[in-house]
């Protein structure tokens, strides 16, 4: 089963700023969402019916400006929306209905159908998907993973297919970090050895239940997004690590599940910090071959 975007929060709100317009939503989510959420249905409503068409021949014709809208949301998503909490998310979560048809336009372009793919066979690093932060023997290091359920050792590397669509890769395009407008992007030869695949909220759940591992309940970013109070589980990376080379999360599960409560056990898990179609390659070493 396909992975639906409009599951998530980040979906829910990435597929809004498609219909309303960059500027658009950004004025009628903070201005009216909270205040007045049936107005701003109303408001989504209309410009979804209105806009029908035009949005239809820009994801048919035009698939890299689609994805450079999603990529500006992407990138500002865990800086602005994501720490304005449950309550901005609960507004959009009543407006799948509404949303629904522009996210079939986007399940059915042929051009965006990579969205929904594994892990490509050609990968690319990109200048702010370098893995630096703590020692390869502290993969689950507390301070290093109070945000970020990705694991981001100095042995890490994060990957994107391209290029795509133009762009030399797709975190240069759409990515939670974005270092600069024009990022430079190496080309990598994956190491052999299977690859966990999140295609799905489902697959992240599953993760997390074949390897489990309860946080320290410090992390009160999570609890502030989702609402829910905790306990928080993610996987051991570490076990993840002796049994896979990597884990490639797709740019449909990541809309899909980011920053969106899991139930599990006696808690929650919950999936922050990752990048859309990102693989993470557990323990490599990476001189580039080539720069564009």
């Amino acid at each position: 089963m396909k992975a639906d975007v409009l599951d998530g929060p980040v979906g829910q709100l990435a597929v809004a700023e498609l219909v309303l317009g960059e500027r658009a939503m950004a004025l009628d989510y903070a201005l009216s969402a909270l205040a007045d959420p049936e107005a701003f249905r109303r408001r989504l409503a209309d410009t979804a019916h209105s806009r029908f068409e035009e949005l239809r021949d820009l994801v048919l014709g035009d698939p890299l400006r689609v994805v450079g809208v999603f990529g500006k949301f992407v990138e500002s998503v865990h800086h602005g929306y994501a720490p304005q909490g449950h309550d901005r998310f609960g507004v959009l979560a009543s407006c799948t209905g509404i949303l629904r048809p522009v996210a079939r336009l986007l399940s059915e372009a042929p051009e965006l159908s990579w969205w929904w793919s594994p892990v490509g066979s050609v990968q690319r690093v990109t200048e702010s998907g370098e893995g630096r932060r703590v020692d390869v023997a502290q993969l689950n290091d507390e301070a290093a993973m109070n945000w970020w359920t990705a694991p981001m050792t100095s042995r890490t590397l994060q990957t994107t297919r391209g290029p795509i669509l133009g762009a030399p890769s797709v975190s240069a395009v759409m990515a939670e970090d974005l270092a600069t407008a024009r990022p430079d992007t190496w080309e990598y030869a994956p190491p052999l050895g299977d690859v966990v695949e999140l295609s799905h909220p489902r697959d992240w759940a599953g993760l997390v239940a074949q390897f489990p591992m309860r946080v320290a309940p410090a992390v009160a970013d999570w609890s502030q997004i989702t609402g829910r109070p905790g306990p928080w589980y993610q996987p051991d990376w570490a076990r993840v690590a002796e049994c896979y080379s990597g884990a490639h999360l797709s740019v449909a599960a990541y809309l899909a599940t980011a920053y969106r409560a899991i139930e599990f056990r006696d808690g929650w898990t919950v999936l922050s910090g990752w990048n859309p179609d990102a693989t993470v390659w557990f323990d490599t070493d990476w001189p580039p071959k080539s720069t564009t």
